[in-house]
């Protein structure tokens, strides 16, 4: 009985409980209490390790010490070259804390325990969408919560709904709409091949696509159509026809609650599908153009030095609007060519004990790397998890130590 308390601790309770202080990090910040979040995962890490793990039997884990080896080796010859200590040590951190988190987590623990934790991760992520609604519909700074976190948010708390819906993007209290929205995209996602199908199973999803979409964001749209498409193309004729009727009921239930000159009117919902707006948004900030300047002007070998696009603290930077292209621009062409075999592992070595559509969740995660820099916030910590999940130890011997013996 001491040995499963034990281990339902740390496969389901205690990365809940990371999980949770992530959603609530904002809220936690205006409070005084900062990164509980890294304190938890240390803590958590520390007692796995203490509790035992398990020899690993097979070398793909390789691939992900390769990443975070040659991450610190770049990092130290960076050190000499820039000579920013305070804001390279945050950015390992953000680059390793979540990824080291899960090599200990998995060389511990089964995809069957980390799905368990899954399942716990769903009502949580309602509560982000709830808050979204009542922060669009009823208060944008969710009733003082979010505080003056930005200048659009106090504004829109000051104004009535008709003058702020105009150009207002919910966040919900993750901070920003582009990691909001790609968030709940991805959760729909992982949420369709683990939630059972019983009545509520479509009107949940309805409603995390309607909250998601309050968020303004192209990369929910654009994620969600792939899904669509590759589910239509590759499952049969009956269920061509259901997912049919689903996307068609989602549009026309969402078309009917929001009337035509609200469609028209609404920047979160005409940013998305305007296709003439989003040509005129590429021509005055061309997400290609950034990536260009960042191949002719990032240190191929070493890059610029890591924070040098994701440092907060400079008020003139310009982020790279891709996870992909930052780590090339911070750390350079060997740790960049690392991360991609990490994300091509994912892929290769993907269980589908985990999922029925484990592979392309891997190749939807790895595309918006690609298009937007989000997964440089810790809310992803359930993503970052499922790409590790394909690293899984999958020998049960071996304990290099257990407490318990």
């Amino acid at each position: 009985m001491q040995n499963i308390s034990r281990k339902k601790l740390y496969s389901y309770y205690a990365p809940l409980l990371i999980f949770i202080s992530i959603i609530f990090n904002l809220i936690l910040n205006n409070y005084g209490i900062h990164y509980l979040y890294i304190l938890l995962i240390i803590i958590s890490s520390v007692g796995m390790l203490l509790d035992g793990v398990i020899k690993y039997k097979h070398n793909n884990i390789l691939i992900v010490y390769s990443y975070i080896s040659l991450l610190l080796i770049v990092n130290s010859f960076q050190l000499f070259c820039y000579s920013q200590p305070l804001v390279s040590m945050k950015s390992i951190l953000m680059y390793s804390t979540l990824l080291i988190y899960w090599i200990i987590y998995f060389n511990k623990y089964s995809i069957d325990e980390f799905k368990s934790f899954l399942f716990g991760t769903v009502p949580y992520v309602y509560l982000v969408g709830i808050l979204a609604i009542v922060q669009y519909f009823f208060s944008p700074d969710l009733y003082g919560i979010l505080g003056d976190l930005s200048k659009g948010i106090e504004w829109a708390s000051d104004s009535t709904f008709q003058e702020y819906a105009t150009f207002f993007r919910a966040s919900s209290i993750l901070g920003s709409p582009q990691v909001y929205g790609l968030f709940m995209v991805l959760s729909i996602i992982v949420f369709i091949n683990i939630m059972n199908k019983n009545k509520f199973y479509y009107v949940s999803l309805l409603f995390l696509f309607l909250s998601g979409l309050l968020s303004g964001n192209k990369s929910f749209f654009i994620i969600f159509i792939i899904y669509m498409v590759y589910k239509f193309m590759f499952v049969n004729i009956k269920a061509k026809i259901k997912i049919f009727l689903l996307v068609l009921s989602f549009f026309t239930i969402f078309i009917i609650l929001a009337p035509k000159d609200t469609l028209e009117n609404i920047r979160v919902i005409n940013r998305v599908v305007n296709i003439s707006e989003m040509k005129q948004q590429e021509k005055t900030d061309s997400r290609l153009e950034r990536y260009e300047a960042i191949l002719l002007n990032s240190n191929p070998l070493i890059g610029n030095g890591l924070g040098s696009r994701t440092n907060r603290e400079n008020m003139d930077l310009k982020v790279a609007e891709s996870y992909l292209f930052q780590i090339y621009a911070e750390s350079g062409i060997f740790v960049f060519i690392a991360f991609l075999v990490f994300l091509f592992g994912s892929f290769l070595f993907a269980n589908k004990k985990l999922f029925k559509d484990t592979r392309i969740i891997m190749v939807l995660i790895a595309f918006s790397m690609l298009i937007v820099h989000a997964f440089n916030s810790p809310i992803f910590f359930i993503f970052w998890g499922i790409l590790m999940s394909s690293y899984a130890n999958k020998q049960k011997e071996n304990i290099l130590y257990d407490h318990t013996n």
